[in-house]
């Protein structure tokens, strides 16, 4: 299967049309338009806006009638741009552009997540309006549809079949449910809520926030929840931070359990570290995040830094020498 990803807009730019062409292996349809140009000795672009004469008109009909006829289809989200509201995929302090780029990735798990289902080997062929390269986009749309996959073994009514999920996601989803929702053992740190970690790993990054807080009051609500001690519990707090992209929050969280002085792996501080960072740097606590760097990174460290934990003290540092913004005027 290859897909074809671009957007293209009225021209009064009024409506924005993000559309996927799917061609899957039995299509031809390829082969059919080469033929059409060679035909008719056609070479400028297809494109409508350049469909201006007779010739060119008699092109476009001919690779319209074969694009019917073909096994390709096409399928696209039409947004009103004028009365679409970019906000609700952004936090307050977080830019216009952050907020079209989450809503500009939500469109496309739309288009493809309803037309992948049992596809493998796909090529992805996209512009520069996806945010990334083909290969990598797809892999954003597997863990979207994994962290989907968790989000409805936790509340939907009825389990989700588990089509093409990891064993190890499934075993960790078992052991957080069994623990912090049925509430069997749940006093076993170990056991549930290192599953629990590497389930918000993949799903906050993904869901929407409305989403992944659905996932993480659950578990505040479950009776269990009050008999957990109270780092356990803060690791959900964090999680549940993490996924409302609540920097604050996410802040107090990571340093209250960094602080606490308990050993934790190396994966573990790199999570709390990055999300310490993350919390500090956004609400202009650059003191604060460079005294959690300090005193935290070398542990964090010993199987190697993650890149995100690199760019965001690299960004930290640019932000600290930058010169202070200038006081508004009276």
């Amino acid at each position: 299967m290859k897909v074809y990803f671009d957007e293209s807009y009225d021209n009064e730019r009024h409506y924005l049309l993000y559309g996927a062409l799917f061609v899957p292996p039995s299509s031809t349809l390829h082969q059919r338009i080469l033929g059409i140009r060679h035909e008719i000795d056609y070479r400028p672009e297809i494109k409508y806006t350049r469909c201006r004469n007779e010739r060119a008109l008699r092109v476009y009909k001919r690779v319209i009638d074969a694009f019917v006829e073909d096994s390709a289809y096409y399928r696209c989200v039409v947004v009103d741009q004028h009365g679409f509201d970019y906000s609700k995929f952004a936090q307050p302090y977080e830019s216009t552009s952050i907020a079209q780029a989450r809503a500009y990735k939500k469109f496309a798990e739309m288009l493809l997540d309803k037309h992948l289902d049992g596809v493998e080997n796909a090529v992805f062929l996209a512009d520069r309006l996806t945010r990334c390269d083909g290969d990598e986009f797809l892999e954003r749309i597997e863990l979207a549809r994994r962290a989907r996959y968790a989000r409805d073994f936790y509340l939907a009514a009825e389990r989700p079949l588990p089509v093409g999920i990891p064993t190890d996601l499934e075993k960790n989803l078992e052991l957080s449910k069994m623990r912090g929702l049925d509430c069997v053992d749940a006093q076993t740190y170990d056991v549930w809520l290192h599953s629990l970690f590497h389930v918000a790993r993949i799903a906050n990054p993904v869901l929407e926030p409305a989403e992944a807080d659905a996932i993480w009051s659950r578990f505040e609500r479950a009776p269990c929840y009050k008999r957990l001690a109270a780092e356990d519990r803060q690791w959900l707090q964090l999680f549940r931070a993490a996924g409302a992209r609540e920097a604050p929050a996410m802040a107090r969280h990571a340093d209250e359990i960094l602080a606490g002085g308990k050993q934790l792996s190396a994966s573990h501080k790199q999570y709390l570290l990055t999300a310490s960072l993350t919390g500090n740097i956004l609400t202009g606590q650059f003191d604060r995040a460079q005294a959690m760097w300090d005193k935290h990174s070398s542990e964090a460290s010993r199987s190697g830094l993650s890149l995100d934990l690199r760019l965001l003290y690299a960004y930290l540092a640019v932000a600290k020498a930058a010169p202070p913004a200038p006081a508004p005027a009276r």
